[in-house]
């Protein structure tokens, strides 16, 4: 029993009410969702007679350990069955498919009652003191915050309405006080993503990688509200992008692309709309986060001619640092039409790109916060063991700080051991999707405080 079983369970769930929706319950996609769901929650059970997941304070519990990546990456159908009263569902073997049917309606909306007796609802919910507590409860809480505020967002512009820009703001302002108290943790956990919402946990983790990147350069705190501010709404115009292009498998044709291509400037003309004196800047940071340094990218910017000094395009400062931790998470991000790279690619594409597509200054200043293996980054060593990276090095030549989480028989290690590498023993990068681990996961075990404090373990 463990979280990628909690995490099977809730891909299911999440697919088979999609097909619900879409196809209704009779269709032959509805019937096979019911079906996943069924089998992933036999197996969450285990040989247990029963097994219990808890929603508390927007976190997913299994029994009493919290679940940290899986609360983060479904923290959208989380907030769906809270919305329904659903504070704990108990799975009881054998669990009926029937009944699993029933669960399935209750969160759509076309049953009232509880389904039936091997699904049970709210029938023990453990309280705050009965379950473990978590380091990083605060700083899955922000990030949480931030998801809700994008998806608010997102409802009001697809309605003609104005956005909320205060909200986005204190949100931010909550992110950046987690980020200033447990640095190494907030940048694990930028390593979330979600492929069913890619936009918003994009938004999110740009966010965060921006607050950190402008910390290290010396940004002050009002400075570093407005950058986060426009970091975490930069991709917001992609809401009057449709879907299907967003989400094209194949190269795209002139038309989507010139679609894709007015994203920068829905975002900016709606921030623009809500922004209060001395806020304009968010909106700057959404029309040129795709500008390029060079002014090589889009939208083309010809409002300033910047012909004095080192920069030659006409980007905000801030807007040039976005563009860094913006395609760092993009590139390690998994996409419909290509897969995520390691860490260690992303820096790379960044490296190549100094000076034409991304500031020089702000790219040798991201690899400074990160290191060469940055946190999330996960290395296959010359043991057969796979080592995730916890946190960057605390010398200049020192190298990073490390867990082991897959063992040399290709095992996940229940409890991860912390280590410190030697520079001879890494083979090579690993993307996260080929390992199967979750940073987020990894960090609940280890803990917030013990990365940011213990250097490791010579192996």
């Amino acid at each position: 029993m463990n979280e990628q079983m909690a995490q099977a369970t809730m891909t299911a769930l999440r697919r088979a009410l999609s097909h619900r929706r879409l196809y209704g319950s009779e269709h032959r996609l509805a019937q096979m969702g019911r079906a996943e769901v069924h089998k992933a929650a036999s197996r969450l059970a285990g040989e247990d007679d029963q097994v219990v997941l808890t929603i508390l304070d927007d976190s997913l519990y299994l029994n009493q350990n919290v679940l940290a990546n899986t609360s983060l990456e479904f923290n959208g159908l989380i907030r769906e069955m809270e919305d329904r009263g659903i504070e704990s569902i108990t799975f009881r073997k054998p669990t009926a498919e029937g009944d699993i049917g029933e669960l399935i309606e209750m969160i759509v909306g076309t049953e009232t009652a509880s389904p039936g007796g091997t699904v049970v609802l709210n029938e023990k919910p453990w309280s705050q003191a009965e379950l473990a507590g978590s380091e990083t409860a605060g700083l899955r809480s922000s990030y949480t915050a931030s998801l809700d505020v994008l998806r608010s967002v997102g409802v009001a512009l697809n309605a003609g309405q104005g956005l909320d820009l205060d909200g986005a703001s204190t949100a931010v302002s909550a992110l950046l006080d987690q980020t200033f108290a447990q640095p190494s943790a907030a940048l694990l956990l930028s390593n979330v993503k979600s492929h069913h919402e890619y936009t918003f946990y994009h938004s999110v983790n740009t966010c965060i990688l921006s607050l950190a990147l402008g910390r290290l350069v010396g940004i002050p705190e009002r400075g570093l509200l407005l950058m986060g501010t426009g970091a975490l709404l930069h991709d917001i115009g992609k809401v009057g992008v449709s879907t299907a292009v967003l989400q094209h498998p194949g190269r795209l044709s002139p038309e989507q692309w010139n679609e894709i291509r007015r994203h920068p400037q829905i975002g900016a003309e709606a921030i623009l709309a809500a922004a209060g004196a001395g806020q304009e800047v968010t909106a700057a940071i959404a029309f040129e986060h795709h500008a390029r340094y060079d002014g090589s990218g889009y939208p083309r910017l010809i409002y300033n001619d910047h012909t004095q000094g080192g920069h030659k395009g006409p980007q905000h400062f801030f807007s040039r640092l976005v563009a860094v931790t913006d395609t760092y998470d993009a590139i390690t991000t998994r996409r419909s039409y290509r897969r995520a790279e390691p860490p260690s690619r992303a820096l790379h594409v960044l490296l190549q790109g100094s000076g034409t597509s991304y500031d020089p200054d702000f790219v040798l200043a991201f690899i400074h916060l990160m290191g060469v293996y940055p946190p999330g980054s996960f290395l296959r060593l010359t043991s057969g063991k796979i080592a995730m990276i916890t946190h960057p090095a605390q010398e200049p030549d020192g190298m990073p700080g490390a867990v082991l989480v897959i063992d040399e028989e290709d095992r996940l290690i229940d409890e991860p051991e912390l280590i410190t590498l030697d520079r001879g023993s890494v083979v090579e990068p690993l993307a996260a999707t080929a390992v199967g681990v979750e940073a987020a996961a990894v960090l609940e075990k280890v803990g917030a405080m013990t990365i940011q404090t213990v250097t490791g373990i010579r192996r």
